[in-house]
C-alpha cells in the first residue's frame, strides 16, 4: 500500500473511534465516496474474567472495502446513542443515494 492510503485509513479510523455520533453518521468511504457500515463488536476473554476484545468492521456499501480494527483499547463514544451497527447515510459513491437501486422506467401497456 502507498502511503496516501495508509494515511486516509488511519485518518478514517481515528475519525471513527474519536467522533461524535452525527461526525460518524457523516463519513464516507475514503476511495468511493459511498456510505459505510460500521460494526463494534465487544466479547468477553477466555483469558481474564475482567478483560474484552474489542473490534470494529468497517466495510463501504458501494465498493465492498473494508477495514477491521482488532484489539482497541475502548467502545467508541457514538455506541451510546447509534449501537454497535450503523450505516453512515451520505456516500453516493455511484452517484446515487445509498441503498438506491437504479431502475428502468417501465410504461403502461393496456391489457388485451
Amino acid at each position: 500500500m502507498d502511503q496516501d492510503r495508509n494515511e486516509r485509513l488511519d485518518d478514517l479510523l481515528d475519525s471513527i473511534l474519536d467522533a461524535s455520533p452525527e461526525m460518524v453518521q457523516a463519513l464516507e468511504c475514503p476511495f468511493c465516496e459511498g456510505s459505510l457500515d460500521l460494526v463494534f463488536t465487544s466479547i468477553q476473554s477466555p483469558r481474564r474474567k475482567t478483560g474484552k476484545w474489542l473490534s470494529l468492521h468497517v466495510q463501504c456499501k458501494n465498493c465492498g472495502w473494508k477495514l477491521i480494527a482488532d484489539g482497541l483499547q475502548c467502545q467508541p463514544p457514538w455506541i451510546r446513542k447509534l449501537g454497535r451497527k450503523i450505516q453512515t447515510a451520505t456516500g453516493v459513491g455511484n452517484g446515487r443515494p445509498p441503498n438506491k437501486k437504479s431502475s428502468v422506467s417501465r410504461t403502461k401497456v393496456p391489457l388485451k
